[in-house]
């Protein structure tokens, strides 16, 4: 693996995207909005009536942590994978000496070095206007850090890997666009998973959405039994385990369907 090279196109990607910091900023904005709607949802019904197992700061402080790990999760540069393949500007990629897949990677951490600069600042901010008890352990904090980063991987992984199928299709960005619907409907933005109904639980707990953010969320507040951390750790390994298998075949046959057709 060339690394050199690798941060290399980081550090060009980056200077690039600087600037455009505004546009990446309104960006990341647009990304808080449902959370935060959501958020004031659920605290003002927790101060109305009692939920079962979470408490008004609980909420503030779940919806605050989840809107940075939406941020420092989100695939946004895959959307540009389509747009290459069908351009034939993939094509560009492929005769880079690194893999077309640290394109990507540097797209998507020089958006990330200036989107959540601002979800940060926000949180901080909501954080000191709502003023929730927070209660951390030292030990949920560092297994936070392994669930966010297997969940980073996770979500970045298996968006390539939708966004690939544009070499079947040009409509890949509907499987990206139906990804992200299902993640806010299974992944905890819509609800915390101890509040979704019992069949929507079942649900989540079978699909990946769940363990991209509100796995890692409830690992740091110390939510979840030894049990429960232990089958979430083992369900992100396996989904990255399925979505690494899926990019290896996609990626091969997708590679050889693109050089048939002249790209």
């Amino acid at each position: 693996m060339n690394l050199r090279g690798a941060r290399a196109l980081i550090s060009r990607t980056w200077m690039r995207n600087l600037s455009g910091w505004g546009f990446e900023w309104m960006l990341a904005f647009g990304h808080l909005i449902e959370t935060l709607v959501y958020m004031f949802v659920w605290v003002t019904i927790a101060r109305q009536k009692s939920l079962p197992g979470i408490e008004r700061d609980e909420l503030v402080v779940y919806y605050l942590i989840m809107m940075v790990l939406h941020e420092i999760t989100y695939p946004g540069a895959h959307y540009s994978i389509g747009a290459a393949i069908r351009s034939g500007g993939f094509s560009t990629w492929l005769l880079r000496p690194l893999s077309p897949i640290f394109s990507v990677i540097a797209s998507d951490l020089a958006d990330k070095a200036i989107s959540v600069s601002f979800t940060l600042l926000t949180t901080f901010i909501l954080g000191l206007v709502l003023q929730p008890a927070i209660h951390f352990t030292f030990a949920n904090f560092l297994l936070f850090l392994l669930a966010a980063a297997l969940a980073y991987f996770l979500r970045f992984l298996q968006a390539y890997v939708l966004a690939l199928l544009a070499f079947w299709t040009e409509r890949a960005d509907a499987f990206l666009k139906l990804s992200d619907t299902l993640l806010f409907i299974f992944a905890g933005q819509v609800a915390p998973f101890a509040l979704l109904p019992h069949g929507l639980q079942v649900i989540a707990a079978i699909l990946p959405y769940r363990y991209m953010l509100g796995f890692p969320v409830e690992v740091l507040q110390g939510q979840l039994s030894p049990a429960q951390l232990g089958q979430g750790f083992l369900m992100l390994l396996a989904w990255i385990g399925l979505s690494l298998l899926a990019h290896q075949v996609i990626w091969k046959r997708g590679l050889r369907r693109y050089s048939a057709v002249g790209g």
